[in-house]
Order: structure tokens, then sequence, then C-alpha cells
């Protein structure tokens, strides 16, 4: 699958290795660490996180459904813990 910038919406990204932080993630019965690639776009010469909703919302629903994360500004969200407060009585 090829990626397009967001900013410039005309060149390929390329991968700049992984992103400086990490996301703790709230799950059932735990936590667990995110980590994500950063990507770079050739001609406008910005950087972009492979979590951003701008790179999630270029991906088939088949594959974003693999990405069971909620992300939110400071922490992130497993989707299985917004579906049981979803439908909890």
């Amino acid at each position: 699958m090829v990626l397009t910038c967001p900013f410039c919406k005309v060149t390929h990204l390329t991968k700049q290795g992984l992103y400086r932080l990490t996301r703790i993630v709230l799950d059932i019965d735990s936590f667990y660490i995110l980590a994500t690639e950063s990507l770079h776009c050739v001609k406008c010469k910005k950087n972009q996180i492979g979590w951003s909703e701008a790179i999630l919302d270029q991906l088939d629903p088949a594959t974003r459904s693999t990405f069971p994360v909620q992300m939110m500004y400071h922490s992130a969200c497993d989707t299985r813990v917004i579906y049981l407060l979803r439908h909890r009585g």
C-alpha cells in the first residue's frame, strides 16, 4: 500500500525510523506500549506520525481494523475497552 502526504497530497511517504515517543494503551486487563514509524514527505519535507488520523484514513477497512486503538492527545485506549463501556448495562 502506498501512503500519500496529507499536506501536499502528491508524493509517497518514506520511512524515517521509529517515532521518538510511545503511547501507553489501556486494555481490558492491562496496559501495553504502542510505537509507530515516523513518515517523511520527500517533496514538502514534512513529517507525519504513523498513527495519525490522516494516515489511518488512507488504509482500507480490513487493514484499519487491525489497529485496535483509539488515540487521544496524551493517551490511548484499546477498542475492546470502548466496546465494553458502550455496552454495559
